[in-house]
């Protein structure tokens, strides 16, 4: 089965994809920032899913097509088909991953799959939180000289890059709080103390 029918955004789905980008952006600042930050907004704002395990994307396609090939599944016909009329399965992969599986936006690229909600390896966000917490940690090279407060360039990367409105506080346990806890190895200046009354003090 040709490669160029999955259809997976990892940018919105998968950690460990994120991860090594951050790691070559790191390395290589000022790359295509404004295709990257298009990209990132293209994310959306609502809840998604996100995949934590450590299964690499390659390796999710193969996991899948190998399940696809062993019913029998190997071209478009034969998936509408077995998708049925809800339009959509649920398969679990070798870590007990849950998956959704549904048809892609066009023809070429007709097997489009997501991580299961509240599914094993799986934290839900929501899409302003994800995209914040990545705009800030991959765009930092281009606004660590001029910012040091990390609400400072949360809020510069909001309203710069992704055309979101400016947050006055990271809330503990908010989506946000969780995404630059997820990336935070990349983010040395978000040290939480966590205040007992309430909110938090950076």
């Amino acid at each position: 089965m040709d490669q160029k029918v999955f259809s997976f955004n990892a940018l919105k789905h998968h950690l460990l994809f994120v991860r090594q980008m951050i790691k070559f952006y790191s390395k290589e600042p000022g790359q295509n920032i404004t295709l990257l930050a298009d990209e990132i907004k293209q994310i959306g704002n609502n809840v998604m899913d996100l995949y934590t395990g450590s299964i690499t994307a390659a390796d999710i396609i193969e996991q899948i097509e190998s399940q696809l090939s062993r019913i029998g599944i190997t071209d478009m016909k034969e998936y509408k088909k077995w998708l049925g009329y809800l339009g959509y399965k649920r398969i679990e992969l070798a870590d007990n991953s849950s998956w959704i599986l549904r048809f892609g936006l066009n023809d070429e690229a007709y097997i489009h799959f997501h991580p299961a909600r509240y599914g094993k390896h799986v934290t839900r966000l929501t899409g302003s939180a994800w995209k914040t917490a990545l705009a800030t940690v991959i765009f930092k090279n281009e606004i660590s000289g001029q910012l040091n407060d990390i609400i400072d360039r949360i809020n510069y990367v909001r309203m710069h890059y992704l055309e979101l409105s400016p947050v006055k506080k990271i809330i503990p346990a908010s989506s946000l709080d969780i995404a630059l806890k997820l990336l935070e190895t990349n983010l040395d200046t978000y040290i939480r103390t966590i205040n007992p009354r309430g909110g938090i003090c950076l």
